[in-house]
This record gives C-alpha cells, structure tokens and sequence, in this order.
C-alpha cells in the first residue's frame, strides 16, 4: 500500500469510528423524532435547517473551504503565519455572521412566506438569526481545525458535542414535542459551538502569540476563492432549497418528512467516507501545492478506497431498507423504502464524485468548478420536475441518479481536459461495474414483484459486497479475501 493510501486509511479508520458513535446517537435522536415528531414534524425541521443552510451559505461567502485551504497550505513550523491567517479569519467571519444574522431577523416574515407559503412561521425564523450566526462562527472553527489537519481531536470534539447534542435533543423532544423544533435547532448548535470552540483555543494556546494582527493578503486569497466556492455553494443550496419547496407544494409536507427520513438512512453510513474527503482528503490536496503527480495518486487512492469501502455498507442498507425504515422511524414511513433505494445509489456516486470536486477547490480552478456544479444542479432541476410528475417520490431518488451519473463524467472530462489528471483504468471500469450492477438491483426492486427476482437481487447484493471487501483486502494486505482469511494462517501452520 502507498504511503497516500494508506494515510487515508488511518484517516478514514478514525473518522469512520467516531461516525459510527455519532451514527448510533443519531438513530436513536432519528428514532425519536419520529416518534414524537411524525412525517410532519420531521418535514417542517428539514425545511427549517434547509433554510438556514442557504443564508449561511449565501453569507459565508464559501470561506470555510477557502479557510481549510489558506491554512493547510502554510507551514506548520510557521506559527506566526498560522496565527496571521488565523486572527484574519476570525474577522471576516464576525462580519458575515452579523449580516447574516441581520437579514435574518429582518426578513423573517418574506422568508417565512417564501419557504412555507405563509407568515405562519415567522417568529421561529426570527429566533433562528441566533442560530444563523452562531453556525457561521461555528463552521470558521471546524475550518480552522481541518486546515491544521488534526484529524484525532477533530473526531474527539464531535463525539463529545454530538453525545451532548443528542441527549438535549432527546429531552426537548419527549417533553416539548413539536413546539420545541426550533429549541433543539437552537440548542445544538450552541452545543457544537462551544465544543468546537474549546478544542480550537486548547490548539491555538500552543502557538505562543496571541497579538491581534490582520493580513490583507490572506484576506484577498480568503475572498477570492471563497467568492468561487460560493458560486458552488450556493447553486447547491439553492437547488436544494428549491426543491424542497417545490416537493413541499407538489407532494405535501408529510412526503417530505418520507423523504427526509430516506435521505437520513441513505448517507449515514457513507457520512464517514464523506466526512474523510472533507476533513483530510481535502486539506491534504491544498498542502501539495498543485503537485500534478501527487495529486493524480491521492485522488485514486481516495477515489478507490471510498468505492470499496462504500459498497458493503450501502449493500446491507439496501437489502433491508424496509426492516431498517420500520426499526428507525416506524411502519408509517413505509413510503420512504422505494427512494430509498435510489437514493443509496446517488450516495455511492457522491463518494465517487466528491474526490473531484474537492481537487478542483484545491487547486483554484473555479471555472472547472461551476461549469460542473451549474450543469448538474439545472439538470437535477428538471429532471426533478419531470421525475416527480411520472413517478412522486421515487422521482427525487431518479433524478439524484441522473444528476450524479452526470456529474460525474463532467468532473472526469474536464479534469483529464485542464489537469491531464486521469483515473486509472482499473479503477474506472470498477466503478462502472459497480454502477450498472446497483442499477439493475434497483430497477428489479423497483419495477417487478416477484420472490425470485427478490431473493436473486439480494444475492447479487451480497456478491457486491463479498466482491469489494476481497479488493479492499488486496488494496490493504496485497492479498485476496480467502488467502487472508484461510491459506496464511495454514501457512503459519505449515511454518511458512
């Protein structure tokens, strides 16, 4: 294994177990908010937190990833630069929460008709400007600790704050129901907030200066790549947020909560490979300095293991999407189990696709960049609309598919086109194959119903599996799956 892949590896091994603490504090806050909260109340905080994703956007003007850049690409043994850039960062970030927060407060009620049709919600979203602000400083200091790439109290601070989160979450929610939605908005971002804030002063106190100073410099790089990310961002958001107004007025906002729900169960599990890209993949790109070579092996490095690693998981979920909806939410949210299936195919191309993007953040090619974002999100857009028309919620799931599948041939044309930057043959027909066997998994669970065609699909899931553990053992051991499990130990045996 390379030294790339396999700093990757122990990366992603410890993200993955802290997601796997936070995954199983989410299911029980999941479990009871579907509980108490039902269909409706789920889709009424998924609209909120999809409103307060866009002005945060909209405001933080993408510098949380320009943020992670500026930092990982200065030299460690340079304190005093890190705390330039730092103290830098700290500014800009105070202003844009203000004026975020302002707008907030201001135009709570034109928000609240332009999201839920009515001034019915205005208040909430007028008590959410605390909250707009408080996640813009939060997400400068998640930045801050990505950038210096501290991956292991990274994972430490989320566990403790998500542990937190969760058990507030879970009071307010018995106890309150559904008039504390916007309590436990508040209230977990507060929690995240003050963790993260601790973790980042306990780091910074080992630089050993603390003199306010700001760089114009450090300003300029901040805004100009930010301006860019935005530009993504926001096309992003405001698809998502368009669409979930659309969805809300076509399909009703107890559809949403089914979609909320799938869309919930559909990531979790591949959250830890995302989180991976994000948290070290990227910061890891921006400290190569545009390093054509090392760049090209750590974007097949990643792009690989976050297949391998993908697909069991996504397999399992798929498999028992149904059992799993009825244990986590309950038997109401049975219409969530069709989209479900596509949408564990569009998280699949999301692991495929992120490594991508994220190069083209990391090496500044902002045109690249929204050529690919805008194409994808206008054609997610329509084929939305026209999906949802012919087949209701199953139709969201359709165009994720779509949008992704083209998604990710833009990012691979353009990267080879501009960077001369190519995926390894081996690597591209893997994926292939792995798409078009999920297709079929899906087309079969979606369009027939019959006991053969199930119990042959769930076999062709396990194969799926069985087939990307043994690669993922012969990535990490140079071994198969069977030469691992039975012929070594034999050979110790025999005294090999």
């Amino acid at each position: 294994m390379t030294k790339p892949a396999k700093e990757l590896l122990i990366s992603t091994s410890i993200l993955g177990s802290t997601q796997l603490i936070t995954m199983i504090l989410g299911l029980i806050r999941t479990k009871l908010f579907a509980l108490f909260l039902g269909p409706s109340g789920l889709g009424i905080l998924s609209v909120l937190n999809a409103t307060i994703e866009l002005i945060t956007q909209v405001f933080g003007i993408g510098t949380n990833s320009a943020v992670v850049r500026e930092i990982a690409s200065i030299d460690r043994e340079n304190k005093l630069d890190i705390q330039l850039a730092i103290n830098t960062i700290k500014t800009i970030t105070f202003v844009q929460a203000t004026l975020a927060s302002v707008f907030t407060f201001v135009f709570s009620e034109w928000l609240s008709y332009l999201t839920f049709s009515s001034a019915d919600f205005t208040t909430e979203i007028r008590t959410l400007s605390l909250v707009v602000f408080i996640t813009i400083i939060y997400k400068m200091n998640i930045a801050v600790l990505e950038g210096l790439i501290v991956v292991k109290k990274y994972a430490l601070q989320t566990v403790i704050s998500s542990t937190i989160v969760v058990t507030i979450s879970a009071l307010i929610v018995i106890y309150i129901g559904t008039k504390g939605i916007v309590l436990i908005i508040v209230s977990s971002i507060i929690v995240h907030f003050l963790v993260s804030h601790i973790f980042q002063r306990h780091l910074l106190s080992k630089l050993g200066t603390h003199k306010f100073s700001i760089s114009i410099s450090v300003a300029k790089n901040i805004f100009y790549l930010g301006l860019t990310i935005l530009s993504g961002g926001l096309i992003s958001a405001l698809s998502e947020y368009f669409a979930r107004i659309y969805l809300l007025k076509t399909l009703g906002v107890v559809t949403v909560g089914y979609l909320y729900a799938a869309q919930s169960l559909a990531f979790l599990y591949t959250g830890f490979i995302l989180t991976s890209i994000s948290k070290f993949y990227f910061p890891k790109l921006a400290s190569f300095k545009s390093n054509r070579a090392s760049n090209e092996v750590l974007i097949n490095n990643q792009i690989e293991l976050g297949i391998l690693l993908a697909i069991p998981g996504l397999m399992i979920t798929f498999a028992l999407s149904s059992l799993l909806i009825s244990i986590l939410y309950s038997a109401s949210f049975t219409p969530s189990v069709e989209v479900l299936h596509w949408l564990t195919l569009v998280a699949f191309l999301k692991v495929a696709s992120w490594p991508l993007s994220y190069f083209l953040v990391a090496v500044n090619s902002w045109k690249t960049f929204l050529i690919a974002e805008f194409a994808s999100n206008l054609l997610y857009l329509g084929s939305l609309i026209f999906a949802v028309a012919h087949f209701g919620i199953t139709g969201v799931g359709v165009a994720g598919v779509i949008q992704y599948l083209v998604y990710l041939t833009i990012l691979l044309l353009l990267i080879d086109s501009n960077h001369k930057i190519v995926l390894e043959k081996r690597i591209l027909m893997m994926l292939i194959r792995y798409v078009v066997l999920f297709l079929s998994l899906i087309l079969c669970f979606t369009f027939f119903d019959s006991a053969l065609l199930t119990y042959s699909s769930g076999l062709l899931a396990i194969v799926l599996s069985i087939d990307s553990i043994n690669r993922l053992t012969k990535l990490i051991k140079d071994e198969s799956l069977y030469t691992f499990l039975f012929t070594r130990p034999w050979k110790r045996h025999k005294g090999y």
